[in-house]
């Protein structure tokens, strides 16, 4: 963006489809004095698949009902002058290929000026993702933050990760019973082993957390899920799919755990119980597997740059 040239500069993803008066009403909006930064709503509208329903339900959407100033603007489509471009230097010196607009909106809103979304025009994401691709671009966004601010004592770990890692996910169990969406239980149970894995392993590279805390871990976790042999498979699969660049894999451990490390990760293991009591695991291995086998068959997922980057800490 910075070789533009005209008056105005007009961002939008190869993905997103905008209303046809999109353009017409940024610039508009753009005359308002003090509004640096302009869009519209940006809804999540891709398909009837596991991974659409789930990101059109769970927060990929913005400023759906905001006409006005709001807090945050998506990079998906956004309209400015380009005086003001150069003014709050764009993105800077950030160099991640991810979240530059959360950087561009906070340079923006520094300088004094507001961002204006207008809920009458709507940019519609269209890109159809696979699951843990979704799993990948989430905790990509999200992991540098919960890593620079790990606890320094062992002992405390646990409960950090599952305040930011496992109780958000305890919460959307519950909801997706509202929803009648059993499926968005798997996404939920895998972006939670992901995320929490790649934790702790950060813990043990740093030296906070052993090996045997590793598979304390593991060991609590896993152990309902190994009765249930093709939900195990399936997620061992996209598990490493999802863990590509860290080469991750999700271990077949069925010893007994040990007390002080189940007493350490309960709450976690707590979570996969309740799973397992409540039949989730047994109505998955049933019929839960066939079914997301046949939809990876029959949907054309795109192409995202997520799934050819990693959540390695620099």
């Amino acid at each position: 963006m910075n070789a533009a040239t005209g008056e105005y500069i007009f961002s939008v993803d190869c993905d997103v489809r905008l209303t046809p008066n999109y353009l017409e009403r940024c610039y508009l909006n753009s005359q308002i004095p003090g509004v640096g930064l302009c869009s519209g709503a940006s809804v999540y509208n891709s398909g009837n698949d596991v991974v659409s329903r789930y990101l059109h339900s769970y927060g990929d959407n913005h400023n759906v009902a905001s006409t006005g100033n709001v807090a945050f603007i998506p990079g998906n489509a956004f309209f400015l002058r380009r005086a003001i471009w150069e003014e709050v230097g764009g993105f800077g010196d950030y160099s991640i290929a991810h979240c530059e607009d959360h950087v561009l909106c906070k340079r923006i809103k520094e300088a004094g000026y507001t961002l204006y979304s207008d809920s009458s025009i709507k940019a519609r994401q269209t890109r159809r993702l696979e699951r843990h691709t979704m799993c990948m671009r989430i905790w990509q966004w999200c992991h540098r933050e919960l890593k620079n601010h790990l606890p320094k004592k062992s002992d405390v770990i646990p409960a950090y990760l599952f305040e930011y890692l496992g109780s958000p996910v305890q919460k959307r169990i519950e909801t997706n019973a509202q929803y009648n969406e059993l499926m968005f239980i798997y996404i939920d149970l895998l972006y939670m082993l992901l995320t929490v894995s790649d934790m702790v392993e950060f813990a043990c590279e740093k030296g906070v957390l052993s090996e045997q805390d590793k598979e304390g871990f593991y060991t609590v976790v896993l152990e309902p899920i190994h009765a249930y042999p093709r939900l195990f498979s399936m997620l061992k699969i996209d598990f490493a799919l999802a863990s590509k660049n860290t080469k991750r894999q999700l271990p077949h451990v069925q010893n007994q755990p040990d007390p002080k490390q189940k007493e350490k990760w309960d709450l976690f293991g707590l979570l996969t119980q309740s799973l397992s009591k409540g039949g989730f695991f047994r109505w998955f291995e049933q019929q839960g597997v066939d079914a997301l086998i046949a939809e990876s068959k029959s949907v054309a997922y795109d192409f995202s740059s997520y799934a050819e980057s990693n959540y390695t800490y620099k």
